[in-house]
């Protein structure tokens, strides 16, 4: 699973369109997840084991509503937490263009 984000160049210059989650921290104590996203200049890249050319963390803080609409129990469990990580993710408007790659 992973985001595309076509025609996209980053900070470097260089062309970047291949995103995945490659690290979750879920704080049910303090109800924010820390999502780290890391992207590459295509999926070949990634499937060769490249290094990513960039590494970011979004920060999902919420109220215990917005919070229990993406990490409760319930939801957990009908779900894979990347799935749920993913769909917030696509509400970030960095990613907000993004098709996903499954």
């Amino acid at each position: 699973m992973a985001l595309i984000k076509k025609d996209n160049i980053n900070q470097f210059g260089v062309c970047e369109t291949y995103y995945r989650i490659t690290g979750i921290n879920l704080n049910l104590h303090f109800k924010f997840c820390d999502i780290t996203v890391s992207g590459y200049a295509s999926k070949d890249a990634r499937l060769q084991n490249k290094e990513p050319l960039n590494v970011r963390t979004i920060r999902a803080k919420w109220t215990d509503e917005e919070f229990g609409a993406y990490f409760s129990p319930r939801i957990i469990s009908d779900n894979s937490i990347y799935t749920m990580a993913y769909e917030y993710i696509k509400q970030n408007d960095y990613f907000k263009d993004c098709e996903m790659d499954m």
